[in-house]
């Protein structure tokens, strides 16, 4: 099989590609700096540094290999501002196995997990009573990832706490899930950094992560995710389930408006122009009488607020711009299916082209 490129001239030594192959299908883990040990192959590489994701921070260590006797375990090399896990410990070395293509991952895995601990039980010590209160609220979840950064600002501390109580079912509905497990598809995460000598006065910073897989299936990315705010009296576990539901009910939103815009098209035809992605505007020619107009319809904050409609006229009435008029006061309800919508509005547009006709002509 063709060996991975990694850099402009270096590849994997043969004897160890599959073992890094299964360690960069996850994506915490990166591999750069690739060297060679060996002399009489310059090319092929036996060590590298890998770099493994914790809480949106980076960590770095030294993996050295021996392509000229692979049976050897891979000696480690760690940063001196990091304390080294007991060698003697990682169950992964001993067992190790060069033609097992998994060897690699676990020992990865494994220095990871130790040092999450060591981490976490640095944070849950962190000497601040307000810190601790937020951090209890969070304990019963599973797989929270804990960091602290030093700096001449002062002490950070970072919590990332994966969303695994959302429904799939709701976020992706049923057909998207037969091809695509749980875990393929991932789970977003909340990054919250807090500070602790500044508890009181300042927020945490909070980001969310939202996993490859759902930003192709529905176009969910940060950006289209506005995170509820965070108020002086916030417990992080509530804070939690917020997101969850924010999330939650802007894909109910996007999946309803793929729904209605897939109607939409059934009734009105070709569309001059929509939003594909986030479903938030999707415009259509409509031929009334002795007129041609672009009817607009924008879905803000749909369903929970009515969808806005302006028509604009393609037709010259002698003006140097399109006439506009919004229709926005009509009769909605969020619990109106695709049919009922459609309905209600071929008969605001039935009265509407009309009235908006002789507007044309009034304001020519």
């Amino acid at each position: 099989t063709e060996q991975p490129q990694y850099m402009d001239r270096l590849t994997i030594a043969p004897v160890f590609v599959r073992q890094v192959e299964s360690l960069l299908v996850d994506s915490n883990f990166m591999v750069k700096n690739l060297k060679s040990g060996y002399k009489l192959e310059p090319d092929l590489a036996d060590r590298f540094d890998l770099f493994i994701d914790v809480s949106g921070t980076l960590l770095e260590w030294t993996i050295i290999l021996d392509q000229t006797n692979p049976t050897i375990p891979p000696d480690l090399i760690f940063p001196e501002s990091s304390t080294p896990p007991d060698i003697e410990t990682l169950k992964s070395l001993t067992t190790w196995n060069c033609e097992d293509p998994t060897s690699l991952i676990n020992i990865a895995k494994e220095l990871k997990d130790l040092h999450m601990q060591e981490l976490k039980q640095h944070v849950l010590n962190f000497p601040n009573e307000l810190l601790q209160f937020q951090l209890s609220s969070i304990e019963q979840l599973p797989d929270v990832e804990y960091a602290m950064e030093r700096s001449d600002y002062g002490v950070k501390i970072l919590v990332s706490i994966p969303l695994y109580d959302i429904s799939f079912s709701s976020v992706f509905g049923v057909e998207s899930l037969q091809d695509n497990t749980n875990e393929e598809l991932g789970y977003p995460v909340l990054h919250a950094k807090f500070f602790p000598a500044n508890m009181k006065r300042s927020p945490p910073a909070l980001k969310i992560h939202i996993p490859h897989g759902w930003t192709k299936l529905k176009g969910i990315n940060s950006d289209t995710v506005n995170l509820p705010r965070w108020t002086s009296e916030q417990l992080l576990a509530n804070y939690v389930h917020s997101v969850r539901r924010v999330i939650e009910e802007y894909t109910e939103s996007v999946n309803r408006l793929q729904s209605l815009f897939e109607a939409m098209i059934k009734e009105y035809g070709t569309p001059l122009e929509y939003d594909g992605i986030n479903f938030k505007r999707i415009s259509f020619l409509i031929e009334g009488h002795q007129v041609i107009i672009v009817v607009h319809w924008k879905f803000d904050n749909f369903p929970n607020q009515k969808p806005s409609i302006q028509l604009e006229s393609l037709t010259n009435w002698g003006t140097r711009k399109p006439i506009q008029k919004s229709y926005n006061d009509y009769p909605y309800s969020p619990r109106w299916d695709s049919e009922e919508l459609i309905s209600r509005w071929n008969a605001l547009l039935k009265d509407g082209i009309n009235a908006f006709t002789k507007y044309c002509k009034d304001n020519a």
